[in-house]
């Protein structure tokens, strides 16, 4: 168990292409305060990303009412996570497209903990962490 452990501390660890950096920043100015961490993943870290490269990102918040600055929105993804959004950001290159889903921390430990397919789906596939607020959310 601590060679899996290892391996995942080394993936997380994982610089972040430059383009997915300017949209972790985008999301945590977007998620604002309530963001704990992002997690970047899928294609864009298997490949050169390119105009046409969707980036994929989970963005792990205290509070999705907080977050998605909206409560209907919020308690949607507390009861049935995660929300999931199409968003373009402005960057250097042009506009990058990115699929955004956005989860409680208290659902991602839930989802993690039960094998929850719409989460072990993702990241049995290169993840790096792209943004982290603290240690505890690390």
């Amino acid at each position: 168990m601590n060679d899996l452990r290892a391996l995942i501390a080394e993936e997380a660890t994982r610089p972040v292409p430059e383009t997915a950096a300017v949209c972790t920043s985008f999301l945590r100015d977007r998620f604002g305060s309530s963001t704990a961490g992002i997690l970047f993943y899928g294609a864009g870290l298997r490949q050169p990303i390119t105009a046409d490269t969707l980036l994929d990102f989970y963005v792990v918040v205290d509070d999705p009412r907080v977050a998605l600055r909206s409560v209907f929105a919020g308690i949607a993804a507390m009861v049935l996570p995660p929300n999931v959004y199409m968003i373009e950001v402005p960057t250097p290159a042009g506009l990058q497209r990115a699929k955004v889903a956005v989860i409680s921390r208290a659902g991602f430990v839930r989802g993690m903990v039960a094998f929850s397919s719409h989460l072990w789906g993702r990241f049995a596939q290169p993840v790096t962490l792209a943004y982290t607020r603290d240690s505890g959310a690390r």
